[in-house]
């Protein structure tokens, strides 16, 4: 909220603010850490900023803990254009800025120690720069989206060079899998524009903007496409591929109009769904789940 302590919902229905200061979020990212485990921390990024966020599980306000164009001591790194972000099990923090893949370790900011949090730099290690070679291992062409799976390894989207990278906890290359392929026959012209991974089987699950999803076995072995079945929009464009990380079986489907809740055995047809226009939401976008 604006003025700090008013009620945003009143504050934006009087017409005193057009906007928060999170309008224009692009991405984000939640976790919870061990050392606190009544609190959570989030990241919340426009498109060449970050808002780190904190709050006590039952509270209904939040403290902003960092505000920052940069993670560095110096301005010799800002970002540029954030694609996505997310926390890995060990709380470090991954973002898909331009063509580059950061991995941070804000441990300094999630025990709000200032005294830490003062000293050195955040940014661990950086990889990426514009490529159109899908092999190249350090390089993309359109990076959209990274995900986490079990042990910590790092997948990003490419979807430039239409496919999908491995990378282990520090960013070191693991595998390249090349869809150009099955892209080009399953998604019928439409764009891959998430990715993420069944914590249970390690398959990898790919979004594409109009509602097909690609399932890939945890050999990166292109098992099938499914196109859902739920009524949708005419403008409605698909963004995000959440998978519960609370039941193993449910996975989340967010589009610009709603939010689809699903069971992995059947991702077709949803056993629930959030509709902004159902709810008296208009001229908005869901920006991420987490």
């Amino acid at each position: 909220s604006l003025s700090g302590n008013a009620n945003i919902k009143e504050e934006l229905d009087s017409k005193a603010a057009t906007e928060t200061m999170l309008s224009g979020a692009v991405a984000g990212d939640f976790t919870f850490p061990d050392y606190a485990p009544d609190e959570y921390f989030g990241v919340i990024a426009l498109s060449s900023s970050i808002i780190g966020v904190k709050s006590n599980a039952g509270d209904t306000t939040l403290t902003i803990e960092l505000d920052e164009t940069n993670l560095e001591d110096t301005a010799d790194m800002v970002f540029q254009d954030i694609k996505a972000v997310k926390f890995n099990a060990n709380n470090k923090l991954y973002i898909v800025d331009d063509t580059l893949i950061h991995k941070f370790d804000i441990d300094p900011v999630l025990t709000s120690n200032r005294a830490i949090s003062s000293l050195g730099r955040f940014l661990v290690k950086s990889i990426g720069g514009k490529s159109n070679d899908i092999y190249d291992k350090e390089r993309f062409n359109i990076p959209v989206d990274i995900a986490v799976g079990n042990n910590g390894l790092i997948y990003v989207l490419d979807q430039g060079d239409q496919g999908f990278k491995q990378y282990d906890t520090n960013l070191n290359w693991i595998q390249t899998v090349a869809c150009k392929n099955i892209f080009t026959t399953e998604l019928s012209g439409s764009s891959a524009v998430a990715i993420d991974i069944d914590r249970t089987t390690d398959y990898v699950y790919i979004l594409s903007d109009t509602g097909i999803i690609l399932e890939y076995t945890d050999k990166f072995i292109f098992n099938k496409a499914v196109k859902i079945n739920d009524p949708i929009a005419a403008t409605e464009s698909f963004k995000n591929i959440s998978f519960s990380n609370k039941t193993s079986t449910v996975v989340y489907l967010q589009s610009t109009h709603s939010v689809y809740k699903k069971y992995v055995s059947k991702l077709d047809n949803s056993i629930g769904a959030f509709r902004m226009s159902d709810n008296n939401i208009s001229n908005e976008t869901f920006t991420f789940c987490s």
